[in-house]
């Protein structure tokens, strides 16, 4: 026991347990040995999983989602899924500076789409400006 409370007492010691640690954007620097290897090659795989893991507080209902899709509690939500999947196909198409054009959507999404327009035009509109989906 002696000999830990000595080792706290070491200025290089307390250094190295002072040391902030790295942003995300600089974790791909920080050499193998002081990082976790699984979750180290998870994080610098896949941008933004880090914040998400070590910030999860189980209150985040876009974690929760995320659980209940994979654990395939929205498995017939096959709206709610095209949606998603949609909303996400415009960001990235958007984001690679590429038009919505030819895009492909599912089909229930699709047909959700189809009822929503004939139902109200101004509606579906509206809709498409948050969500995409075919123009009119």
């Amino acid at each position: 026991m002696y000999k830990l409370y000595r080792t706290t007492k070491i200025h290089t010691f307390q250094n190295v347990l002072n040391r902030k640690e790295p942003d995300e954007k600089n974790m791909k620097y920080v050499p193998k040995g002081y990082r976790c290897q699984e979750l180290g090659s998870i994080y610098l795989k896949y941008h933004g999983v880090r914040q998400l893991i070590e910030e999860n507080t189980g209150q985040s209902p876009w974690l929760r989602f995320a659980q209940g899709v994979v654990d395939g509690v929205y498995k017939e939500q096959h709206v709610l899924l095209g949606m998603v999947e949609a909303m996400v196909k415009k960001a990235e198409h958007l984001s690679n500076g590429n038009g919505l054009q030819n895009m492909s959507y599912n089909k229930a999404f699709d047909l959700f789409c189809l009822v929503l327009a004939s139902t109200s035009p101004r509606a579906y509109k509206t809709f498409h400006h948050h969500f995409g989906g075919r123009s009119l």
